[in-house]
């Protein structure tokens, strides 16, 4: 069995058994032996939290000059710098560059511990009808924080009816749920009396699907969903309302209001299977490419793994992300994205 000494720069892995849960590796834990190596791995996992977390960046710069293998993981819309790492595992659909890109496993499997693990077969009209007497509220926001496009929403849905939000965020319910991983009892069960959920990404991303949508589905709501413009290929599109698809908010209200009058029609979305047997399929088949993809790279000996290139601008780039500092850089990244939206304004 060959020895693979690791670590990760992620604020929830603090060791191998972590590792393997966070970044679902279980099933090939019996096909190596993972080392925890803080000063030396030969494989290094960085997630997205170093833009943002000062410890983990400096760790990082700590490693930096022992680097091997750099594997950039992320779970939210990011594309990895390949500038600096030799591969990326990311939500992307299409983004490609030899055998250095990997797609996150699918949704259900990167957020098993926000719903129930076991598919639930499709509902009967008598199910649904059953349900819906027991759903008196109109529709639930949960979120901890502001993102433009959702809040956009919450306000639109607002004016045709009242929106309770129970998350901090625009919190007008009373109970303020945090809506962490973990938490069925807010992500699930706090959205069974209501009709509707806004399910809304925090950015519109190829690729990107979140649990945002799993929770709403599994609380036998009707999901209003907004984010990855991709979602139909991996979900039934008539368990849930598109919100990509409309260009005006109005259009979207006309349609949730059509919804909310006729309970066929709404029963008729909560019946639906969540996915279609084509995208089950594909589903499978994503898990086993993304496990694929670390059994390849973990038997191949760490001489022939590494793809970063070597040469004087790659060099100079490097030594700049290495001494950049992360709150200035995750100051630069707010401006950046305030400027564009006051030029969308």
């Amino acid at each position: 069995m060959k020895n693979i000494t690791i670590y990760s720069l992620h604020p929830n892995v603090h060791d191998v058994k972590s590792l393997l849960i966070c970044y679902r590796l279980e099933k090939i834990a019996d096909s190596f032996h993972f080392i925890w190596e803080e000063e030396d791995p030969d494989y290094l996992i960085i997630s997205e939290h170093i833009y943002t977390d000062a410890e983990l960046k400096k760790r990082l710069h700590r490693l930096w000059s022992k680097r091997r293998i750099l594997i950039f993981y992320s779970q939210e819309a990011m594309k990895p710098d390949l500038n600096l790492f030799d591969y990326g595992v990311v939500f992307d659909t299409g983004l490609h560059c030899d055998d250095r890109i990997v797609r996150l496993p699918p949704p259900q499997d990167m957020y098993h511990n926000f719903y129930l693990p076991e598919r639930k077969a499709p509902l009967g009209i008598a199910d649904a009808k059953a349900i819906l007497a027991g759903k008196p509220e109109f529709c639930n926001f949960m979120y901890s924080h502001a993102s433009a496009k959702r809040d956009e929403i919450y306000h639109a849905v607002g004016t045709y009816k009242k929106v309770d939000s129970l998350g901090k965020y625009l919190n007008n319910s009373g109970h303020i749920a945090t809506g962490f991983e973990g938490h069925y009892q807010e992500t699930t069960l706090l959205r069974l009396p209501y009709k509707f959920t806004i399910a809304a990404e925090n950015a519109r991303y190829n690729g990107y699907t979140s649990e945002k949508l799993l929770t709403a589905l599994q609380a036998n709501t009707v999901p209003i969903y907004w984010g990855n413009p991709l979602i139909f290929q991996d979900y039934n599109e008539k368990a849930f309302i598109n919100a990509n698809e409309y260009e005006c908010l109005e259009d979207l209200i006309q349609r949730i209001k059509q919804i909310d009058e006729s309970d066929e029609l709404w029963c008729d979305m909560v019946c639906q299977p969540w996915q279609t047997k084509e995208q089950i399929s594909a589903d499978e088949k994503r898990k086993e490419d993304y496990l694929d993809f670390f059994i390849k790279l973990f038997h191949t000996e760490i001489s022939q793994a590494k793809r970063v290139e070597t040469g004087l601008h790659i060099s100079f780039y490097s030594k700049w992300f290495e001494n950049a500092k992360p709150k200035l850089l995750y100051k630069r990244i707010i401006r950046k994205i305030i400027m564009s939206m006051r030029k969308t304004t």
